[in-house]
């Protein structure tokens, strides 16, 4: 094969991320076209998206060598090092450059381990206009075609933003689908951005409907796609991240070829701390695996890009390449609308899990959109489906507890509202499977919503109320429930909603609670197997979205 580049440098700084996640420096500034040093300047790019994973590569795709490729002009001293897991330097290999121009500095072997990222310093003023790491070692390379799925419903704000990054980018053999839940994209808008940007409308049929619509529209294209990038509708995109999953997914061995590409999330109101890179379900709850990494701090970087070899992991769709294997028509997602899409599919169809630093998005903090009919109504439907949907790995004691604490957590913070909703989960999912994918969710938006009632206080409606924050903690909720009165914070800090004790509350929904327990035990052996029965393929979701085979 010819000169493969892996990773371009990532200059370019934005008004949502700090420059330290790109580089740090002394005495530089950015131009145009690249960054300027004075004299006795430095620039630092081990960085979170600028190292290079060298095991990682190694491991997917076989590469065996590295070559650092700099623009530049005036003299410089290049310093390309490798770090281990802790971060520690291991190797070090200097260069002096005195002209400038394309200068490929080849990385020794001996340092070819770990994480690999170098610095600058200037000997006299420099100008850094681009540089990459790439190789002519990779010797699986094949020609792939991606399309990348924004599932969107009125998120203009951030939509558009996203495709023109997209667009600048310049990529070959990737094109844009655009799934508008809400139907009312002008298709000449997306049009003219880029001719290779598609629009679908669709109903508003959720994450999971809006994703396999993008799907399905992939898989019947003559275009000849290859994979499916998913992404959220709300998140912010570097456009170099596309590039390299682009570039990975290009070179990956025969053996990772089926795996799906997992780009961590990185926070959009905390741009420098990790939201998640995978994750792990185990039943009851999520595992974020790097929860709140810090990924300016080079220690912290290496531990991100640690692999979790575990059972029940899965990839989240605000950014997830899926390859377009064999049947994939035939083997779609369940009809979840929002939440747990995701995880089943991974369960289902992904052999394993890739990740690389530099492979990430940020995204909006699911603390500011989770309402109650989320958290209470959704989720706990949901996690029992996916739970009955994987009956080898999660069983009726899972459910039985998992829907029990959804309950009980509410009930004793005293939130009557969202215990309810609880209740009505467990009364959906107990209908069975065919009643839970022939249910109306503009009907439950309409009439499940309970606004929530987060407004400033005065300090007499706060007088005697206990303050916790709306995303607390559940295991501290019993002693939550000893405080006859609590005044619940929003994530802003903004405003608190005032919830009082009412035994007579109390009373009613644990009636209906006991009554509900008894139906579980009695239908949960017939309910639980009909999940995995349903048929979920392509008549299916083409009844569903109204879409012809032929559209």
């Amino acid at each position: 094969m010819g000169y493969q580049v892996l990773q371009n440098i990532v200059f370019s700084q934005s008004d949502f991320a700090p420059q330290e996640v790109f580089y740090k420096s002394e005495k530089s500034f950015p131009v145009k076209k690249g960054l300027v040093l004075d004299q006795d300047g430095t620039l630092d790019f081990f960085s979170y998206f600028n190292m290079f994973s060298w095991d990682k590569w190694q491991e997917y795709t076989g590469v065996s060598s590295l070559s650092l490729v700099l623009d530049l002009a005036g003299s410089c001293e290049v310093a390309i090092r490798c770090l281990d897991s802790s971060g520690k330097v291991q190797g070090e290999s200097v260069t002096l450059l005195q002209t400038g121009g394309d200068i490929l500095l080849d990385v020794p072997d001996k340092i070819c381990s770990g994480h690999i990222g170098f610095s600058i310093r200037a000997k006299s003023p420099v100008c850094l206009k681009s540089a990459y790491w790439g190789t002519c070692s990779g010797s699986f390379r094949r020609d792939i075609r991606t399309a990348v799925v924004f599932c969107s419903f009125n998120r203009d704000e951030y939509l558009y933003p996203n495709l023109k990054v997209i667009r600048n980018e310049e990529l070959n053999n990737l094109d844009v689908f655009v799934v508008d839940n809400a139907s009312r994209i002008d298709e000449n808008r997306i049009r003219a951005i880029s001719e290779n940007f598609y629009l679908f409308h669709n109903p508003n049929t959720g994450g999971s409907g809006g994703f396999t619509r993008g799907i399905l529209e992939a898989v019947k294209s003559s275009r000849g796609y290859t994979h499916v990038l998913l992404m959220d509708d709300d998140i912010r995109l570097n456009g170099e991240t596309l590039f390299r999953a682009q570039a990975l997914i290009s070179l990956l061995k025969p053996e990772y070829q089926k795996h799906f590409l997992s780009g961590a999330m990185l926070q959009l109101d905390k741009p420098q701390m990790m939201f998640e890179s995978t994750a792990r379900w185990n039943g009851f709850r999520v595992k974020n695996y790097k929860k709140d990494l810090d990924i300016t701090q080079v220690k912290n970087i290496c531990l991100a890009d640690k692999d979790e070899k575990r059972d029940n992991c899965y990839a989240a769709w605000w950014f997830c390449g899926i390859p377009l294997s064999d049947g994939i028509e035939n083997d779609l997602p369940f009809p979840f609308f929002i939440y747990g899409d995701d995880m089943d599919y991974s369960f289902k169809r992904a052999p394993g899990l890739l990740t690389m630093n530099g492979i990430a998005v940020w995204h909006e903090s699911f603390a500011r959109k989770f309402s109650p009919l989320f958290k209470s109504y959704f989720f706990c439907r949901n996690t029992m489906i996916l739970n009955s949907l994987h009956s080898k790995k999660f069983n009726y004691f899972h459910n039985a507890v998992n829907s029990a604490a959804h309950f009980f957590v509410q009930l004793f913070v005293h939130d009557y509202r969202s215990a309810s909703l609880a209740l009505d989960a467990v009364e959906d999912y107990l209908e069975g499977a065919e009643y839970v994918a022939a249910l109306d969710e503009q009907d439950i938006l309409k009439y499940k919503s309970m606004p929530t009632d987060f407004k400033a206080r005065s300090k007499k409606e706060l007088k005697g109320a206990y303050p916790i924050q709306d995303n607390f903690r559940r295991w501290f909720s019993p002693w939550y429930f000893l405080h006859r009165k609590l005044a619940v914070y929003n994530y802003e800090q903004s405003g608190a909603e005032i919830r009082t004790r009412s035994v007579r509350k109390i009373l009613a929904l644990l009636n209906r609670y006991f009554k509900l327990r008894f139906l579980f035990i009695l239908r949960y052996p017939k309910v639980s197997p009909g999940y995995r029965k349903l048929e979920r393929g392509l008549q299916f979701w083409q009844d569903r979205l109204y879409v012809s085979e032929g559209a």
